[in-house]
């Protein structure tokens, strides 16, 4: 059975009330007085590197590891961890992992990883121009890649309302990939689950699906709000 129009919102629209009604969730913060080992995490590896204007050497592996640290930062940037640091430091985290990025684009400019971790800090520093670019430029040397889509369709969410109409052309793409792999699929469900804004793009694109992946998106969502 393949679902159509307002068919697939039908289905899924009592799916989304079960979830409003699971109640809020609440978060307990760490121990002001915690002790964060910087050493061992990825924050702390990015802040070693801050002035250095050779992060990341020559060598893929090593740049892609400098990439991947970025990321968790730039993702990390309201935790506990981040917050203790200096003043100083905090303030220079993301302008740092942008220009890592950067320069890891221009050294090698099909890294679709590059471009999209230049996205996420672009859209941290609210460089909207900048943040569209980079996520055009790396699904466009990217457009298979799923690990990288995530990141990417994540990017443009969180930040949608300033998606300029070539990069909202290019996250509707990441989508309809995402809806494809069976680790994407997992990944869609879950922000649909969580963010209700997010619902209303990703049923059109669940929309434009043959009926099997149609199938395997509602039962995705049906075990995150049942459980």
């Amino acid at each position: 059975m393949e679902f159509k129009g307002h068919a697939i919102t039908a289905v899924l629209a009592p799916l989304a009330l079960g979830v409003a009604l699971l109640g809020a969730w609440t978060v307990a913060e760490e121990n002001a007085g915690a002790v964060f080992d910087f050493g061992l995490t990825s924050v702390g590896q990015v802040v070693r590197t801050i002035g250095d204007d050779q992060v990341g050497g020559l060598w893929t592996r090593t740049q892609q590891s400098v990439l991947k640290n970025c990321e968790r930062a730039l993702l990390a940037t309201r935790s506990l961890e981040v917050r203790y640091l200096p003043t100083q430091t905090q303030e220079a985290l993301v302008p740092h992992c942008r220009q890592t990025a950067e320069t890891a684009a221009a050294r090698f400019p099909t890294d679709s990883y590059a471009w999209s971790v230049s996205a996420l800090a672009a859209a941290h520093m609210q460089d909207w121009p900048g943040m569209n670019d980079a996520l055009i430029r790396s699904q466009l040397t990217g457009p298979h890649e799923g690990w990288i889509a995530e990141l990417r369709v994540a990017v443009a969410q969180d930040n949608f309302a300033q998606l300029e109409a070539e990069a909202l052309e290019a996250a509707d793409a990441d989508l309809r990939l995402l809806l494809a792999s069976e680790s994407g699929i997992g990944t869609l469900a879950q922000r649909y689950v969580d963010e209700p804004d997010f619902r209303a793009r990703v049923e059109a694109q669940v929309e434009t699906q043959p009926a099997q992946i149609q199938r395997r998106f509602i039962n995705e969502v049906r075990k995150r709000t049942t459980s």
